[in-house]
């Protein structure tokens, strides 16, 4: 640890806490003089083992090194001896258009650290900014440490002299989704993809390639934005949770979509009554749960999509892409694959937000769409709750706009499916994936 450090940054954790985890603080390379209660050599093993192929857990938990300790070091944020690679503190040039005052601690690298953390999953809110720019400006001896921090007229200037910068929500990413949607993963997806369409001559043949997968329609939904006046609280009246209906869909490359499949809750149903309203061509099945079964996923293809798909057993074969869900797996389901000459391909796990078609651009409206659908019935019938035996009706629209012939086609380029291209994912997509890959890390660094 840098003992310089500690008081220059005494008040920058003070006002993190509770805010900022631990793995984010390591991140932010804000260190603390805390007393070591591990051993150098064995840290240094520990490190070697890693580099040899230990998982980081496990060489921690082997040499009794602290997980975070290690992590940092096999990440590059910190060097085996100890030394800190903050490079938010190394002399540099300054933005030479910022005004006299700020540019002493409006710098590039802040700005390249603020947007590669963002990158990786692990981004700076307004405040941490603020902090964080503070902090940099105390260690360079520019400003007091019993001075208040900087103030949001800073900061709102210091977007505006980085463009290149905004604020936004951030779309959630499970831990599993970033651990697996790395670059080794992807290239041997595509390689994979790329042989199986070749070896059956579908590159010349999107209306061959289908996607299909499932959603959840809930009869709680989502409140879009309202308009209201100033000083009232916004509050928008909701059914409650009290069924679960899954919608299995499917479209191609050409953008031609199958009709919806519906998975409704219960045992007994009328179901004339549950398919009210639905896009022409609906079909139904039911479970305890409202959830998809391997029997009801195989019941599907065989009943529901291959009606509606023109298929010659003798000729082409059928590529259907889907994620590797348990109830989409089944020995039986394979040996009927193969029977009607389909291609069953199962997408890389945890990475059907930047590969299934669906995902990308279908789902997305679909669900947008059925909640204005909810919010409108519920304005509509003041006091009445949303039932199975609506959602069919409501799920009309939606589902016809977000499988549109227009959204499948951008979904399917999107994913690099058709046309084929290996490249299509924006690699800004693996950055998360960096941090639970050590060795990438390293060898990008030294490029």
């Amino acid at each position: 640890m840098i003992q310089v450090l500690t008081t220059a940054i005494r008040g920058y954790v003070k006002g993190l806490e509770g805010v900022l985890s631990d793995t984010i603080a390591s991140s932010l390379y804000i260190f603390t003089m805390k007393k070591k209660q591990y051993d150098p050599n064995a840290l240094k093993l520990a490190y070697d083992a890693v580099q040899n192929g230990l998982s980081v857990y496990k060489a921690a938990k082997n040499y009794g090194i602290p997980e975070s300790t290690l992590r940092d070091r096999t990440l590059g944020l910190v060097s085996v001896d100890g030394r800190c690679s903050n490079y938010l503190f190394h002399e540099s040039t300054e933005k030479p258009d910022a005004p006299q005052g700020v540019a002493l601690y409006d710098r590039r690298e802040m700005v390249d650290h603020i947007a590669h953390m963002a990158s990786i999953g692990y981004g700076y809110s307004r405040i941490d900014v603020i902090y964080l720019a503070t902090d940099l400006a105390v260690f360079m001896g520019k400003r007091k440490p019993q001075e208040d921090i900087l103030s949001n007229k800073w900061y709102y200037s210091f977007m505006k002299r980085w463009p290149n910068l905004t604020i936004s929500k951030p779309q959630k990413l499970s831990m599993q989704r970033a651990r697996c949607a790395s670059k080794e993963t992807l290239t041997n997806y595509y390689k994979e993809l790329g042989t199986i369409m070749t070896k059956n001559n579908l590159h010349e043949q999107p209306h061959k390639i289908f996607n299909m997968d499932e959603s959840a329609l809930q009869t709680e939904h989502s409140p879009g934005k309202i308009v209201h006046d100033i000083v009232v609280k916004p509050q928008s009246v909701t059914s409650p949770r009290s069924a679960n209906v899954t919608i299995i869909g499917a479209g191609n490359a050409i953008g031609n979509a199958v009709p919806p499949y519906y998975v409704f809750p219960g045992v007994k149903f009328d179901r004339a009554l549950l398919l009210d309203g639905t896009p022409p061509g609906s079909d139904d099945q039911c479970s305890k749960s409202g959830w998809s079964n391997s029997e009801i996923f195989k019941m599907y293809l065989e009943k529901h999509f291959l009606k509606y798909v023109s298929h010659d057993v003798s000729g082409t074969p059928l590529l259907i892409l889907f994620d590797g869900h348990r109830s989409h797996v089944s020995l039986t389901l394979q040996d009927w694959a193969e029977s009607k000459n389909i291609i069953l391909f199962i997408l890389p796990p945890h990475c059907s937000h930047i590969l299934q078609p669906l995902d990308i651009g279908c789902f997305g409206p679909l669900k947008a769409c059925y909640n204005r659908e909810a919010q409108l019935f519920m304005r509509k019938n003041p006091g009445c709750k949303i039932t199975r035996y609506n959602i069919g009706q409501m799920s009309c629209s939606p589902y016809q706009k977000g499988l549109s012939a227009q959204n499948l086609i951008s979904s399917f380029r999107k994913s690099g499916i058709y046309p084929f291209n290996p490249k299509a994912v924006d690699t800004s997509e693996l950055a998360p994936a960096i941090q639970f890959t050590p060795q990438l890390h390293q060898m990008k660094q030294v490029q």
